[in-house]
């Protein structure tokens, strides 16, 4: 998704802190997320989807409780 950030910085990733994460990079994010864990976001799981501890928080509760 972000090719140029250096693996060390990906657990502090968020949009305020990656010049290359707007709306576009959010959407195919979502996209990938969705593809690689076969679960769907819906509109409202967007804000809570901008930085990389967030993602990672509704991964898991989409993952392990899938009616979340």
């Amino acid at each position: 998704m972000f090719p140029d950030l250096p693996a060390d910085q990906i657990p502090r990733a968020s949009v305020s802190a990656v010049a290359q994460w707007d709306s576009l990079a959010t959407l195919n994010l979502v996209g990938v997320l969705e593809e690689e864990f076969q679960i769907r976001f819906g509109a409202d799981d967007l804000p809570s989807l901008l930085s990389f501890e967030l993602i990672r928080d509704r991964l898991s509760e989409r993952v392990y409780a899938p009616n979340a």
